[in-house]
């Protein structure tokens, strides 16, 4: 990326916007059919590039390979009834999707972490939408608030107001060190310890690959900015 300027920032500040948006949709399982078919024929796709690299969506294509659009039903079925079993309950749940429970010795919900996953929101602008029910330390809601600066990130860009992208980008990284990445990485090995079900385990693997990869991202395009900025 020779400046901001160029399409290379813009694709990569629109294509994360398109993944947190897809994540965050997951983990609340707002994820109706038409979604669900979109994602595993995207995995059929020829993509020699994308196969071919060391990445979090070329590990994702290769894990949804294997599910056949042909069962597109009974694969949502399953995918649905999982969902259920490991994030939701009645009983036990596998992998609670809750920060709180993964940073309290006594794994209780709606502890301090979550007061301060709501107080870093409000900080930073973002207002939870009346349809989420879910306490704010969810991680899908964790999700939407990284897809809603996502996109605030890139309307900046559009805007060419750098100084703002740059505050955002700081805000995201500072949230992955605070919070997501204290948790999600063994948030998502409960998932592959305790599903067998391969659409789960792909984007388990895929979900905790792309924050990382993510994080690194930030860390560029900030590198980028700054050279921009004092030239």
């Amino acid at each position: 990326m020779s400046s901001p300027g160029n399409n290379e920032m813009q694709e990569i500040l629109a294509y994360r916007c398109v993944v947190f948006d897809l994540l965050r949709s997951l983990f609340i399982w707002e994820c109706p059919e038409e979604l669900f078919a979109d994602m595993i024929s995207w995995s059929e796709l020829e993509r020699d590039e994308a196969m071919a690299a060391d990445c979090a969506e070329a590990r994702l294509r290769k894990g949804l390979s294997s599910i056949s659009s042909a069962e597109l039903q009974k694969v949502y079925h399953e995918a649905t009834i999982e969902f259920t079993r490991l994030f939701v309950g009645p009983y036990h749940l596998e992998a609670p999707p809750y920060e709180s429970v993964y940073r309290n010795s006594n794994r209780l919900m709606m502890q301090d972490v979550t007061m301060n996953v709501k107080r870093f929101y409000r900080e930073n602008g973002y207002e939870r939408s009346e349809v989420y029910k879910e306490p704010d330390d969810q991680i899908g809601v964790e999700l939407e608030f990284m897809y809603a600066l996502s996109e605030e990130a890139l309307q900046a860009f559009r805007e060419g107001n750098f100084e703002s992208l740059k505050r955002i980008l700081s805000a995201q990284e500072q949230f992955m060190d605070l919070h997501l990445l204290k948790w999600l990485p063994q948030f998502c090995q409960d998932i592959l310890k305790s599903s067998q079900n391969e659409f789960w385990r792909s984007f388990a693997v895929f979900t905790e690959n792309y924050i990382e990869e993510d994080k690194e991202q930030i860390q560029r395009i900030q590198r980028e900015l700054n050279l921009y900025c004092q030239s």
